[in-house]
């Protein structure tokens, strides 16, 4: 089975995901940091903390698969700076 679906969108719509799909990453370091705030009384939830360790790592990749698309589509270099400048990568 092939789990492909092939969406034609203008350039204009490609880029916005990017920049959505870009905002993912950030927001779910913060909620992962946020996480490692506990109160002193309970302890850590680890549950909690492991489940936004998942979430950043399939935001991250979600994003990477995104901008990928968006290169193979346009045939051209990856919108990855701001993105990269937005989560502090390189």
């Amino acid at each position: 089975m092939n789990d492909t679906v092939q969406v034609t969108l203008n350039r204009e719509d490609w880029e916005h995901i990017v920049r959505l799909v870009q905002r993912v990453v950030p927001a779910t370091s913060q909620s992962l940091d946020d996480a490692y705030e506990w109160d002193e009384d309970e302890g850590p939830d680890v549950e909690w903390i492991e489940a936004r360790q998942r979430g950043l790592a399939d935001a991250r990749a979600l994003s990477d698969r995104v901008t990928a698309a968006v290169v193979v589509a346009s045939g051209e270099a990856a919108p990855r700076q701001a993105g990269a400048a937005a989560t502090g990568g390189a």
